[in-house]
């Protein structure tokens, strides 16, 4: 029987901050074996794109879809009025407002959070003040943080597959916080957590900045898979 090790001899082990690790994913990408969302394929795929508009701020007026549901192959054009239906033309984010999820009336709306500026709070405010208020010592610091535009280098891509009979959603997506995202497709589509599958290929460049593009890809409608974009 193999000797089992101690818990302080597994800390050793882990070692701290700023030692080196073995990387673990070198060998199978220089050897391009490197698994990504667009190597995804599944039966009944279809693709998609966004039609961006070349105003920053306007007034929609009239979206004539006629000629792109005329072209070979197309199987579908969708707008907000598409969605307004299924009650999916705005959904919530982990900011605490709503966005969104095509153009609706304005190329660009307004959101509630103040000033673009996202706000956090957690915790007893009336006991956190007490604390400060009774403490021998307190100290104040004012810490800026200069504003940024973050754009990571992988493309923004998702690909989704439905299963009718069991009712659970599958999605694989360029994702790092997968739970996050679970969390927002249940509010959205009203699905389960516990029915939501999310998976995360191999991802990277999240913290570089270059422009991305966004891709979308769907699945045929079919008794185990329905819509689904990437």
């Amino acid at each position: 029987m193999n000797d089992v090790p101690t818990p302080e001899a597994r800390e050793a082990r882990l070692e701290g901050m700023g030692c080196k690790r073995k990387r673990v994913e070198d060998i199978r990408f220089t050897q391009g074996k490197g698994n990504y969302v667009d190597d995804l394929k599944l039966p009944g795929m279809l693709h998609g794109d966004f039609v961006r508009s070349q105003y920053g701020h306007a007034k929609i007026k009239r979206i004539d879809a006629e000629k792109a549901k005329a072209l070979p192959g197309v199987v579908a054009v969708i707008t907000a009025e598409e969605l307004k239906p299924l009650g999916l033309h705005w959904m919530p984010t982990l900011a605490g407002d709503v966005q969104a999820v095509l153009a609706d009336g304005l190329v660009s709306g307004a959101r509630k959070h103040h000033n673009h500026i996202f706000e956090w709070s957690v915790g007893d405010k009336a006991a956190t003040d007490e604390a400060f208020n009774t403490a021998d010592v307190t100290i104040k610091e004012l810490i800026s943080y200069q504003r940024v535009h973050p754009s990571p280098l992988e493309t923004c891509q998702c690909v989704a597959s439905f299963d009718k009979i069991r009712g659970e959603l599958t999605v694989w997506g360029t994702f790092q916080a997968p739970h996050i995202i679970r969390t927002v497709a249940s509010l959205i589509s009203k699905i389960p957590e516990h029915k939501i599958h999310v998976i995360a290929p191999d991802i990277g460049g999240g913290s570089a900045t270059r422009s991305a593009r966004t891709r979308a890809t769907f699945v045929r409608s079919s008794p185990r898979s329905s819509p689904a974009c990437r």
